[in-house]
């Protein structure tokens, strides 16, 4: 759902979807043939976090700075719907979100410029 709503606003840019050993082969073919460019990751735990919970693996998210082939990546929860196009935001500068409070951010939607030196920093 997420594919055909970014390919209804007509984005020049590729969708790239970060996929783990979790998911299966058949679900790889859906996923390519809904449009996605599939990047195979590795998941990252959360070291704070107790097992078979949700934000047991949330740290995944990390992985979008390693996308170097691009200079820069909108990434996007799988449960957003895009309705317009977002290709204009790719004008905003090195990390953008939509700020919750002074102190957390809403990662459902954040633009990042990659960078591999910025991975290994946040994995520090």
């Amino acid at each position: 759902a997420l594919a055909q709503s970014i390919i209804q606003t007509n984005t020049t840019k590729d969708l790239v979807l970060l996929a783990d050993d979790s998911i299966s082969k058949s679900s790889f073919q859906g996923l390519r043939a809904a449009g996605w460019k599939i990047k195979h990751t590795k998941r990252i735990r959360r070291p704070d976090s107790k097992r078979k919970i949700y934000i047991e693996w949330n740290y995944r998210k990390l992985r979008v700075w390693e996308l170097t082939e691009y200079d820069k990546i909108i990434c996007i929860d799988a449960d957003f719907i895009v309705l317009e196009n977002i290709d204009e935001f790719f004008v905003y500068p090195q990390f953008s979100a939509v700020g919750e409070d002074d102190f957390v951010f809403n990662s459902g939607m954040m633009l990042v410029e990659t960078s591999k030196c910025t991975f290994e920093t946040l994995m520090e």
